[in-house]
């Protein structure tokens, strides 16, 4: 029997075979909507404004993250808990990413692609998100600006954000 994992990449590429383009593009249309939406249940956390800042500043992730909105919407409007809140989207991102980076693996082993190349990348990919959290900051929170002009390290950030 199959890996399940490899038929969402076997699909996608048979439609770009097929010259399917069409159903690709609705696809990804409905991810980036998604992205957008679980975007702007993060940051209503505290202030529409922020809401619509976040979901501009999401990037095209996965579709997993729409079904963690409503759970991201209901703790955004019963808790006022910064530190809560980030680590609740934290565990949001490690799950997402987990079955992302899962998806790339079964499709690189339906292809006898070597993994090692996927896993430097995906130590990379890591470290580039974990950075954003604070490159982008902020996600959650209330905010004047689009994002902070302040540069620091992830660790640093999150730190000091424990600490208040």
């Amino acid at each position: 029997m199959k890996n399940e994992a490899v038929a969402e990449p076997l699909a996608i590429r048979a439609w770009m075979e097929r010259k399917e383009v069409g159903r690709l593009l609705l696809y990804v249309a409905l991810i980036i909507i998604g992205t957008g939406l679980f975007g702007t249940a993060m940051g209503s956390w505290r202030d529409p404004l922020q809401a619509l800042y976040t979901a501009l500043k999401f990037p095209l992730m996965t579709v997993l993250l729409v079904g963690f909105a409503p759970v991201a919407w209901v703790f955004s409007q019963s808790t006022n808990s910064l530190p809560a809140m980030g680590v609740l989207h934290f565990l949001f991102w490690v799950i997402a990413t987990w079955f992302g980076l899962r998806f790339l693996n079964a499709g690189f082993a339906h292809l006898s692609a070597k993994p090692g190349g996927t896993r430097v990348w995906a130590m990379i990919f890591l470290l580039v998100m974990l950075q954003m959290t604070t490159a982008l900051r902020p996600l959650i929170g209330k905010s004047d600006t689009f994002w902070s002009p302040e540069k620091k390290f992830f660790l640093n950030h999150w730190m000091e954000t424990m600490a208040k």
